[in-house]
């Protein structure tokens, strides 16, 4: 969504705002800036979801992944705006589709470091997820 040649990019964007919806429907034409900053109002409050395709294992993809993450997210607790936090599990599976490991991980982002701890020997079975939608937690599934 950073690429500003490419309209169709910036169509579910435009869709969710009138005053932009209204003016691109007219032919005026859209300033960078302020699709970028719907784009992030649109991602803190939930109504619009960023989807990324990679490869941590193969490098593929992870560079756009933490500009969007360092650039466009802000971290709600109260211990400062530049960090961020989130636990990250991993599933390895044998060729017959067996579960073999599960990982998990605590992911503590700051502006100058990322820092992993494998936590060993911890038993992990998750039975609910949620998520945030518009400020409020909704189970999944």
């Amino acid at each position: 969504m950073t690429n500003f040649t490419e309209s169709e990019q910036w169509d579910t964007v435009i869709e969710g705002n009138d005053d932009l919806l209204e003016k691109y429907m007219s032919g005026k034409s859209l300033e960078a800036l302020e699709l970028e900053q719907e784009e992030s109002i649109r991602f803190q409050n939930c109504s619009l979801f960023p989807l990324y395709h990679g490869s941590a294992k193969s490098n593929i993809g992870i560079d756009n992944l933490i500009e969007v993450i360092t650039n466009k997210f802000y971290s709600s607790t109260h211990r400062g705006p530049s960090e961020l936090c989130g636990n990250v599990f991993k599933i390895e599976y044998t060729k017959k589709d067996n579960v073999l490991h599960i990982y998990a991980f605590i992911v503590e982002y700051y502006i100058y470091e990322i820092r992993l701890e494998y936590q060993k020997k911890k038993k992990i079975k998750v039975t609910e997820m949620y998520t945030s939608i518009n400020g409020e937690l909704c189970k999944i599934g």
